[in-house]
């Protein structure tokens, strides 16, 4: 058990460092991918003109790169409202017993102290 223990001590703060710095070094790899993609490509048309196109993918969105940790997460729950139709319904009594809020028995198995 105390095996299980560290290994579980020394698991849970390799995950911690390796949210930290698992963005960083992903941003290499779109470092690289800039420098790989950022060439002009030359479009021969039937006319005289030469067109150049540069494609940026710099814009795209990365879920990596977003990452953040915040100390309080914000999380939205879909809430339903379920509404119920109901009726009143007026009940007849034809016999009705009399409660009475005190007791009126005795139970010896429920037994206190005597009072003094």
């Amino acid at each position: 058990m105390k095996k299980n223990f560290k290994i579980l001590n020394l698991f849970m703060p390799l995950i911690v460092v390796f949210a930290i710095l698992f963005p960083a070094i992903h941003s290499y790899e779109h470092i690289q991918n800039h420098n790989a993609a950022h060439k002009c490509i030359q479009h021969y048309n039937y006319s005289s003109k030469t067109e150049f196109k540069v494609h940026d993918h710099s814009n795209e969105e990365c879920a990596i790169c977003h990452f953040k940790f915040s100390p309080v997460g914000t999380f939205s729950f879909v809430t339903f409202q379920f509404y119920k139709n109901s009726t009143i319904i007026h009940f007849v009594h034809f016999y009705s017993k009399s409660y009475s809020p005190f007791f009126k028995g005795s139970l010896f198995s429920l037994r206190a102290p005597p009072i003094v």
